[in-house]
């Protein structure tokens, strides 16, 4: 009988993943991705009064491993619609990262930044040494915007 709830746990990564693959608006794949979480939970409490499990392993197997991996990802997109909904939000012409508007890069230092994550107590894991591509994609396209403004003007 597990089969059936490791199927629905594994349906819902693929459709987790293809939802963050798209380019809509964060707070729509947020929102989207706690429905698809709180259907599929619901799914497996109406199966697990509907049925019996088959033997007392798998009822053990069902409710530590399967369950708990379903409901962390409810509240892990639980946590993410908080800070979203927290999150300053700044006109496009402010907007640094003109490659993926998704992700958003400040002109302030990381000290700023960390302390105001904090201030919140929103739990966070810092990379302080990141790659920064689509940053500096980004400031070659502001760059090459500005040239080409000033051949135009010259």
């Amino acid at each position: 009988m597990n089969e059936i709830y490791v199927q629905m746990s594994q349906n819902l990564e693929k459709k987790l993943m293809t939802l963050k693959d798209t380019n809509e608006d964060v707070l729509f794949v947020i929102e989207k991705a706690i429905g698809l979480c709180t259907l599929v939970l619901h799914k497996m409490k109406e199966l697990v009064s509907e049925k019996d499990f088959t033997d007392k392993a798998s009822e053990i197997h069902f409710f530590k491993h399967i369950k708990p991996r379903v409901y962390a990802k409810l509240v892990f997109y639980l946590k993410l619609l908080k800070i979203e909904t927290h999150r300053p939000l700044f006109p496009q012409e402010n907007q640094l990262n003109k490659v993926n508007p998704r992700k958003e890069f400040f002109r302030i230092g990381l000290k700023e930044i960390k302390e105001e994550i904090e201030s919140q107590k929103i739990e966070a894991k810092w990379t302080l040494k990141a790659e920064a591509r689509e940053y500096r994609e980004s400031i070659a396209l502001a760059n090459q915007k500005k040239l080409t403004e000033e051949i135009i003007l010259n």
